[in-house]
């Protein structure tokens, strides 16, 4: 959260120092976000019960109340925020080019009900790469739109329950994109969808 605040207020400075940093960017951009808890953990929240120590089971089957939820696995997963970077490559005023690279983890643990062995901890670092198409919106020389559309790899790494899936494909969708300060240094923020991040972000960006 303090990450999240700090970035915010860097974002807003960016904003606020505009007529002073709007002499005109280059050809290059470069993008640093923090965004919410990774798409898998908000699915889980709603599907399977990451939070509160609720219970399912390794096939994904969530059992309500029946004995043989006695014998299942509980799971407790804590997700990381989405640390993303972008770089982008400016074609023209409208369209964009580049990739993105986004890091987040998962940790937590699992237990029996029935049973004398501890609880085993288990963790993932999850990587991903995602060639990247932005389009520009035009307005304001100080204030402006746009989206994005990425598709590529999820690289995943560490000891968590499922490790049938070191490799997917990942992908991520921003409708609304908003830039905000001078040309070179500014703010922005975005509304996501996809496997990266189901929510927003909010970040700092230079041009040169």
């Amino acid at each position: 959260m303090k990450k999240l605040l700090f970035l915010t207020a860097f974002a807003l400075a960016a904003a606020l120092a505009g007529p002073d940093l709007s002499a005109q960017g280059g050809k290059h951009e470069i993008n640093v976000f923090l965004g919410g808890y990774k798409a898998e953990f908000m699915q889980g929240d709603e599907a399977r019960g990451y939070y509160g120590d609720l219970l399912f089971d390794a096939t994904d089957n969530i059992h309500y109340g029946d004995l043989a939820d006695l014998y299942e696995p509980h799971y407790s997963i804590n997700s990381s925020p989405v640390l993303t970077v972008n770089y982008h490559y400016i074609l023209k005023k409208w369209l964009r080019v580049g990739a993105q690279l986004n890091w987040a983890s998962f940790s937590g643990k699992y237990w029996y009900e029935l049973s004398s062995r501890p609880a085993e901890s288990f963790s993932q670092q999850m990587v991903s790469l995602l060639p990247q198409v932005k389009f520009c919106i035009p307005g304001a020389r100080h204030f402006r739109l746009y989206g994005k559309v990425a598709g590529g790899m999820q690289f995943n790494f560490g000891s968590l329950y499922d490790k049938s899936r070191p490799v997917e494909f990942a992908w991520d969708l921003v409708p609304l994109g908003a830039e905000w300060g001078g040309q070179r240094f500014y703010g922005n923020a975005e509304l996501c969808y996809g496997s990266i991040i189901q929510g927003g972000r909010i970040g700092i960006g230079f041009r040169f």
